[in-house]
């Protein structure tokens, strides 16, 4: 969000002149306890979910003021409501605008204002002390229609890469449990796989050189500290910089070569298997596409590094460590008498691997690879989306752009 600006054309009106005076009688507010998870009536409040429960209280039910605003005093969030709903009690304002303004774009110009964030205190009063631009309404609801448009791209995008995610979960339990042959079946420690798999640990498949020995990061005192970062150099990896299956280089800390190179373990190469397996654990990515001869671990994250390629592929090993199977071990074992999540390295070795034939490895693959793919463009295309409508909010809210010139 941005400070508000505005164009010599239009004038800026003191929000609080901007709003009509909305009653909504305490009965009808509900509180989060009363809240069910399915109903005739949905309950909209404060939090980052649009609905967060419903209720069969037809009493509770607002059906006459719509289209309004609802704003987080808490939280700052922002709901544009244009059907009937009922009101969560806690923080919630209802805000509806004088009909000189669109509500739509009342909305939009809200989200365009800045309401920095002071915790868990009220922000209701930050508006007050806001002016609102106020164009001739018919540049008001061309603007808000404009933005709206982009907004429901995003939201198609949005669903899109959900049910793309839901599709992989789909596919990994299937083909985790049946492969890709459709033969007779096992049960196994870990569940139902196919009877032709070779189920197995980290440790034995180390004593069999399919794979080196894992290695995180440096510990102790020769572990990195954030007085050591530098602008560029050596990327150095933490748990929270495996995302989408792949190291997020841009936003990791980076520290010098020369620093880097005197560290005694935590070397991580090219086609390296990346798991974190501390407080964030369970997260995986593929080292692939460096610019450096190789990254740095912190103690968040495990190099697996596949020794015999002909035993195992290293993208299908990073597939098993997404699914359920290896997932749920991971997390039991983690936190087996521990209040924090954590597996150490030694921990680590009684952790499943599947060997499954290398034809199959090599079709579960190419399957789950394909479907990855799809997640990565339409995340993309979000992406793009998401950028845009930051562009145009910023531009057409402070008259930088005008809707003739869209």
């Amino acid at each position: 969000m941005a400070t508000l600006t505005t164009t010599k054309e239009w004038d800026a009106i003191p929000f609080s002149d901007c709003l009509l005076k909305v009653h909504i009688g305490r009965g009808k507010q509900i509180k989060e306890k009363d809240y069910s998870k399915s109903g005739l009536y949905p309950v909209v409040d404060q939090g980052q979910s649009f609905i967060a429960g419903y209720t069969n209280d037809e009493k509770k039910v607002i059906s006459d003021i719509q289209p309004f605003i609802i704003f987080g005093d808490h939280t700052r969030v922002l709901k544009y409501i244009d059907f009937p709903i009922a009101l969560g009690a806690d923080g919630t304002k209802v805000i509806k605008p004088k009909s000189d303004f669109d509500v739509k774009y009342f909305f939009y110009s809200l989200k365009y204002i800045d309401v920095p964030s002071r915790g868990y205190n009220r922000h209701y009063t930050i508006l007050k002390e806001k002016n609102i631009a106020h164009p001739a309404l018919t540049e008001q609801k061309a603007i808000a229609q404009t933005l709206t448009t982009v907004q429901n791209a995003i939201t198609e995008q949005e669903k899109l890469v959900q049910k793309l995610k839901e599709l992989k979960k789909s596919m990994m339990q299937h083909l985790f449990t049946f492969g890709t042959r459709g033969g007779k079946t096992k049960e196994t420690e870990i569940g139902e796989m196919p009877e032709s798999w070779e189920l197995t640990t980290v440790k034995n498949a180390i004593e069999r050189s399919i794979i080196e020995k894992p290695i995180d990061g440096n510990h102790g005192n020769i572990h990195p500290k954030s007085r050591d970062f530098v602008s560029e150099g050596i990327p150095f990896v933490m748990a929270s910089n495996l995302v989408g299956n792949k190291v997020d280089i841009e936003n990791c800390h980076f520290i010098s070569k020369v620093q880097a190179d005197k560290l005694q373990k935590g070397f991580s190469y090219e086609g390296d298997i990346l798991l974190s397996h501390k407080a964030t654990i369970g997260r995986t990515a593929v080292v692939h596409d460096l610019k450096t001869e190789y990254i740095m671990l912190t103690p968040q994250v495990t190099y697996y590094r596949v020794k015999d390629s002909k035993k195992l592929l290293n993208y299908f090993l990073r597939h098993f460590f997404d699914s359920s199977y290896f997932q749920k071990e991971l997390k039991r074992i983690a936190g087996d008498g521990s209040t924090r999540a954590y597996i150490g390295i030694l921990k680590q070795q009684i952790l499943p691997i599947v060997l499954p034939p290398m034809s199959e490895q090599k079709e579960i693959t190419e399957v789950l690879d394909a479907i990855d793919d799809k997640i990565e463009l339409t995340e993309q295309k979000l992406s793009s989306y998401q950028e845009l409508f930051k562009t145009l909010l910023h531009e057409l809210m402070s008259g930088e752009r005008r809707i003739k010139n869209i």
